[in-house]
């Protein structure tokens, strides 16, 4: 819910005079009496001293915020693929992984996705280890292992833009067929490829909204709206939609299976303003 705030503050009328009292304790021999100086000094020699504190603010007007949206259909899909591969040795381990990955690369460009859109994410070797139980000493009750390693595993991900939304679905089941039982499918995400125009638009409304908010305020208050002082914008960048699917469960050999479904649904461009006008 949004939150209208109306501030007005009276102007001072009249300044307040302040005499201050400096008291200080003076040891005379065993004696602890205070004394007072009532000295010639000014309040701005006061402040400096930090015996009293000045603090003078007045603000005026009516504070307001806005939103813009705009709902807009997105039109590029972003892919994130990978391949898997175990082995004993890993130089295999990086073989296999190699190939399943060149596959699905070559299938993406196949598909029209352009080189500039096909980006590595992640490349990464680790070893797989297990604890085996080491030999114990007679009457020893421990059971001791220790690390050892027995294969490796190869991983490599990729990101890979669509921006014919259409061509999706063959685009994910190509990639799949071309990296088999290797393949890794993370997620699709949906994006614009080209937001400046809706950021505009949820500009224009958000602003509109905190205007419509503001004369509304100083209608009922009656009071008259002057003009904006302060104007604060948030947001505008689309609000990416992800979606994790699993790989497809298709016969591939079956030309006549469908392709995966793919629905990019819409996207929601969002601006927030925070705007203060002055009452005249």
């Amino acid at each position: 819910m949004n939150t209208q705030i109306v501030k007005r503050w009276m102007p001072v009328a009249a300044v307040a005079l302040v005499t201050a009292f400096v008291i200080t304790a003076c040891s005379n021999g065993d004696s602890d009496t205070p004394q007072v100086n009532n000295g010639n000094n000014t309040i701005t020699e006061l402040a400096k001293a930090g015996s009293i504190s000045i603090q003078s603010q007045q603000q005026t007007g009516i504070w307001v915020d806005g939103s813009g949206v705009v709902r807009v259909t997105p039109d590029v899909a972003t892919l994130n693929l990978g391949v898997e591969a175990r082995a004993v040795a890993v130089a295999d381990a990086r073989d296999q992984a190699a190939r399943a990955m060149d596959g699905v690369m070559k299938t993406l460009k196949d598909n029209g996705v352009a080189d500039k859109d096909i980006q590595t994410r992640g490349f990464n070797i680790q070893p797989i280890i297990v604890y085996v139980p080491v030999p114990t000493l007679p009457g020893d009750t421990t059971r001791p292992t220790e690390p050892r390693i027995t294969g490796y595993i190869v991983t490599n991900s990729v990101t890979a833009k669509v921006r014919k939304l259409d061509s999706a679905g063959k685009v994910i089941d190509d990639a799949v067929k071309a990296g088999g039982n290797n393949i890794r499918f993370n997620g699709i995400s949906f994006s614009l490829d080209n937001p400046k125009p809706q950021e505009t638009e949820a500009r224009k409304l958000a602003l509109e909204d905190a205007k419509a908010k503001a004369q509304q305020a100083a209608q009922v208050m009656g009071v008259k709206l002057g003009e904006p002082s302060f104007i604060q914008l948030t947001g505008g960048s689309p609000i990416v939609q992800e979606k994790f699917l699993a790989a497809p469960a298709r016969a591939f050999g079956a030309d006549s299976a469908p392709a995966t479904p793919i629905s990019g649904g819409e996207l929601d461009v969002i601006v927030h303003v925070q705007v203060t006008f002055t009452i005249s």
